[in-house]
């Protein structure tokens, strides 16, 4: 694991839309070809390496073996985190200044994204070739915006952060610059062939390393760091007998029910198409079949001991973290567990293992839902961090680097 590479990933990945073109640029350095999301069309070959195309934000890859797969080995994650999403017409004008109308995208700890710089990224669309083909352009505005707090002066109690009041950022002076011009000019078209955006604020600062240089921080650890460690895992190869497939998903930190969630059908048909491509059945591919369903967990807080489980208390740099819950929010059961001990011991890979307190509702991951869609035994994992869904969020490299270990192994043996 490159930790300059990875962080280069982690800066560019601005959006979900960002995050899935630097896979797909990682992949095709990889010799991974493009496939239209049209299954129909697929033309696949013998030991092929496939990225589909998508426009939502997901990125989905896959590696044939040279003969008919024996197992089917599936990497699945999510491209999206927490975040501030800018309304249509955004421009309000206060106190002489122009500021964005936004709304909340997920769950971000709101009370961090105050006096940072921003950047302002998305994708806008354009007038295409007719009304039912619009143009889709990925951007990043050159400019910055900031949230300014309210002096301590004026409100000398916290309280709850009304989003709508008080996280709104200041775009310039009233007078200044035009928003719709700057997002036009961005996009490389004429104010008047912007039909739509989908535009987010993200964090400019960039990812760097603390103290002696094991642990690092950065926005959007959760989740892009289980995406490029899946994208560089489905890269690296796998054996010779396995079928492997890598997706990352949109929209899991609002449900994943969408057409890029994990809720969608989009992954069984892939696999679908596949198998009739191959000439077998999806029933055939899914018989041994596991899905790796990998999102971060929780560390043990050291200013906050009391909110973790007196005996289950993951730790940053100690190793990937096995994911448990009674109540299935994780999808790994005694099974999934068994199997995902057995491979790091086969693979000397360090492991913990992350269970709520009994008294305190822990979050969720894509494995469930991807489970359930797919019929798919998924084991949920992740990487011990702090800060989760902070606007710069802590963890290990060395973390890091075994997950990718892990998820490498988890492909070719």
């Amino acid at each position: 694991m490159e930790p300059l590479s990875f962080f280069s990933y982690l800066d560019r990945s601005l959006t979900p839309y960002h995050a899935a073109a630097e896979s797909r640029l990682i992949l095709a350095e990889a010799g991974f070809a493009p496939l239209s999301a049209d299954t129909s069309r697929w033309q696949l070959e013998v030991g092929g390496r496939y990225v589909v195309a998508t426009d939502d934000g997901t990125t989905l890859a896959f590696a044939l073996p040279r003969a008919l797969p024996a197992r089917l080995r599936i990497i699945g994650c999510h491209n999206d985190s927490p975040a501030l999403r800018l309304k249509p017409n955004p421009v309000i004008e206060r106190e002489g200044l122009a500021l964005l109308n936004l709304e909340v995208y997920g769950g971000p700890l709101l009370g961090t994204w105050f006096d940072r710089p921003l950047a302002i990224a998305g994708r806008v669309f354009a007038a295409g070739r007719d009304w039912a083909h619009p143009e889709d352009i990925l951007v990043t505005l050159p400019q910055t915006v900031t949230i300014p707090s309210l002096a301590i002066h004026m409100k000398r109690e916290p309280g709850d952060i009304n989003p709508q009041k008080e996280l709104l950022p200041i775009w310039d002076h009233a007078d200044g610059a035009d928003f719709a011009t700057a997002v036009a000019e961005a996009a490389g078209v004429a104010g008047t062939d912007v039909l739509a955006s989908e535009l987010y604020l993200a964090s400019r600062e960039p990812a760097q390393t603390l103290g002696a240089g094991d642990l690092y921080a950065s926005s959007r650890i959760d989740n892009l760091a289980n995406a490029y460690a899946a994208t560089c895992a489905l890269a690296a190869g796998a054996a010779d007998d396995v079928l492997a497939i890598a997706v990352s998903y949109q929209n899991e930190e609002i449900g994943s029910h969408s057409r890029g969630g994990a809720a969608s059908l989009r992954l069984a048909q892939v696999i679908g198409a596949i198998a009739e491509q191959l000439g077998t059945s999806a029933a055939a591919l899914c018989a041994d079949a596991l899905i790796l369903s990998c999102d971060q967990a929780h560390a043990a807080h050291p200013n906050y001991p009391e909110k973790a489980d007196p005996v289950l208390r993951p730790r940053l740099g100690a190793g990937p973290v096995l994911k448990l819950a009674a109540n299935h929010s994780y999808a790994t059961t005694a099974r999934g567990e068994a199997i995902f001990r057995a491979l790091c011991t086969a693979h000397n890979l360090p492991y913990q293992v992350f269970a709520n307190r009994a008294d305190m509702r822990g979050g969720s991951t894509i494995g469930p839902i991807a489970e359930v869609a797919t019929g798919i035994e998924a084991i949920d994992v992740g990487n011990a961090m702090l800060a989760m869904h902070s606007i710069r969020e802590l963890a290990s490299l060395d973390d890091q680097a075994a997950m990718q270990r892990l998820m490498q192994a988890f492909l070719q043996s």
